[in-house]
């Protein structure tokens, strides 16, 4: 009898379910010793959507180009075509610059540093498809030259320099066709027609090695074409026939997903040069968004599901699984409470403590709670109930200093040695919506335009805040401090060194009474207060720029943050109609899991 050594000149390798990195190869097959029966298994590559962070601004009939970790996505219809453009990083999304003219049913061509809007259907023309197009350098975009054709409800494919466009309706009269223009980096020129003339496709790949394919020819169309460039020949048809859906890849390796068939679908497909296969299934039936990446790594943004969403799904095509980042319930306190302070370090996901705050609609707490990853239990009060307050340092040792009484603003501070709370030393002003960050013995207590240290016995007066901020979040340390947002829906961030402030990247939505947690290079605002109203936005900075995270499930203000931008939890805070919050929530960054899929020989 034949062997799989004899057949392929390997022996089959025995694993204990252990399969990441090197010890396996993709199509390798093993034996797993650590289920029952040893059974033959197989990594085995497949394509799975999972849900990003959402967009600053729900649109449909975006375009945009680039790759899954840098992605561009600019245009679409709002109440009208948009200007808005946004810049997405792997994890959310940031604003980027404004589109010259707002437009919508465009083409995108090109990288996030390097890309190309053109065309579409503009509410300045008025309400008319256009022929302008505009190059994006990575901070703003500049007029170039027209297309030789004005037209809407097209696509585009290649570089900034070697690009082209084809279908749509073109002027006059708006008429369905396969016009191609091609690009050089300066000048557009008429390339070969496809050979059916047709609207709201999708393309793929190069000036040279061109895909379209789907779209409204009128009815909808499953046709293929491949593009060489000068001209179109058919190939196989797709398994659907759909308009309206996203694309991108490249001649032999080029997805399609979500569009309109008789309805709004998920359905994704694969195209190897050849043949169309089904390559996953999207989480929300979704139509005019907009794609970027390749047939391994791809994201659809916006559109219709059916109302206009902010929504983002990643793709990818993998021997691993994705379960997306994302915030859940964590344990309930014991007493619903707002203008609280929490404390605990990197590693506060499983070792939080919150003290003082109200319970709505007024009663000061001095209660004090610790959270242990699962449960949170009720400790030793503070000494002086408080609101308002700032607070610094872990479950172990912490300083809680300044806030409001029933009256009036306190200089009291107290410090927490891992049981109870024992006086310190007074802080040099009475303050109240005040922040604190660091650790115990070299701790920052910032707000109402005042700076302060603490080296763990004494408080000193440090340069003044850039302004007089309340209601803003904070992160990081006495060297490394990072505040944000605050009273007036303020978007500005500042920076601290451990002597002097500087103004910092501004956030995506302004926002006051945010909840803050994380690394002055890798932070977290969460939730806040935006026009008054209680939000559940959340967002993300690396040391240069703000972008989106997933939302909180309960939208909150006056919520106190801790441990890292990969693993925090959210505690407390107001809810509408003004109710205080008893329970958490727990962030949990994406999840990469290796799988295996089992082999059966009968």
């Amino acid at each position: 009898m034949s062997t799989y050594q004899t057949l392929k000149g390997l022996k089959v390798k025995f694993l204990d379910g252990e399969t990441t990195g090197d010890r396996i190869q993709e199509g390798e097959i093993f034996y797993d010793s650590s289920t029952s029966g040893f059974q033959i298994k197989s990594h085995i590559k497949v394509g799975a959507w999972s849900a990003g962070s959402n967009m600053g601004t729900a649109r449909y009939n975006l375009s945009g180009c680039g790759i899954t970790t840098a992605a561009l996505a600019f245009g679409g219809y709002i109440s009208a075509g948009s200007a808005l453009s946004e810049e997405y990083n792997g994890s959310g999304w940031s604003a980027g610059a404004a589109l010259n003219l707002a437009r919508q049913k465009l083409a995108g061509i090109g990288t996030q540093t390097a890309g190309l809007a053109c065309g579409g259907y503009a509410p300045a023309a008025p309400n008319a498809a256009i022929n302008n197009s505009e190059e994006y350098n990575g901070t703003s975009y500049s007029e170039g030259n027209n297309l030789n054709t004005i037209r809407s409800h097209f696509k585009g494919a290649g570089t900034q320099t070697a690009g082209l466009v084809c279908g749509g309706y073109t002027a006059p009269g708006l008429t369905r066709s396969g016009v191609t223009n091609e690009y050089d980096g300066t000048s557009w020129t008429v390339g070969g027609a496809m050979n059916t003339d047709r609207t709201d496709l999708a393309a793929a790949g190069t000036l040279t090695a061109g895909l379209g394919y789907g779209g409204d020819t009128p009815g909808l169309s499953a046709a293929t074409e491949e593009y060489d460039g000068s001209s179109w020949a058919n190939s196989n048809n797709m398994g659907t026939a759909r308009k309206g859906f996203a694309g991108r890849g490249t001649q032999i390796a080029t997805l399609a997903f979500g569009g309109t068939t008789t309805a709004l679908v998920t359905s994704t497909e694969s195209y190897d040069g050849s043949t169309w296969t089904t390559a996953g299934t999207m989480g929300t039936a979704t139509g005019g968004h907009m794609g970027s990446g390749t047939t391994t790594s791809a994201i659809a943004a916006g559109g219709k599901a059916p109302g206009t969403v902010t929504k983002t799904e990643e793709y990818i095509l993998s021997t691993s699984t994705k379960t997306a980042a994302a915030w859940a319930a964590g344990g309930n306190m014991n007493k619903a409470k707002k203008q609280t302070a929490a404390g605990g370090g990197a590693a506060a996901q499983t070792a939080a403590i919150v003290a003082g705050g109200t319970f709505p609609p007024t009663t000061l707490l001095g209660q004090t709670e610790t959270y242990d990853g699962t449960t949170w239990s009720e400790v030793a009060d503070l000494n002086t109930a408080r609101k308002d307050h700032g607070m610094a340092g872990s479950t172990t040792a912490a300083i809680v200093a300044n806030g409001q009484l029933a009256d009036a603003a306190t200089v009291n501070s107290e410090e927490w040695n891992g049981t109870s709370w024992a006086e310190g030393n007074n802080v040099p002003s009475a303050l109240e919506n005040v922040e604190g960050f660091g650790v115990q013995t070299a701790a920052v207590l910032a707000g109402k335009g005042k700076t302060r240290h603490y080296d763990g016995t004494s408080w000193s007066e440090e340069e003044n805040m850039p302004s007089s901020l309340s209601g803003f979040g904070q992160a990081g340390t006495l060297t490394a401090g990072l505040v944000f947002g605050g009273s007036g829906n303020l978007d500005t961030s500042f920076e601290y060194d451990g002597t002097d402030w500087a103004a910092g990247a501004t956030l995506s939505t302004g926002r006051r009474l945010v909840g803050g947690t994380g690394t002055q290079t890798a932070a977290l605002a969460i939730a806040g207060e935006v026009s008054d109203t209680q939000h559940a936005g959340c967002e993300g900075y690396d040391g240069t720029a703000w972008s989106t995270r997933p939302s909180v499930a309960s939208a909150r203000s006056q919520s106190e943050g801790c441990g890292s931008q990969t693993a925090a939890i959210t505690a407390g805070g107001n809810s509408p109609p003004g109710v205080g919050i008893v329970g958490s929530e727990e962030f949990t960054d994406d999840v990469i899991t290796v799988g295996a899929k089992s082999i059966d020989f009968d």
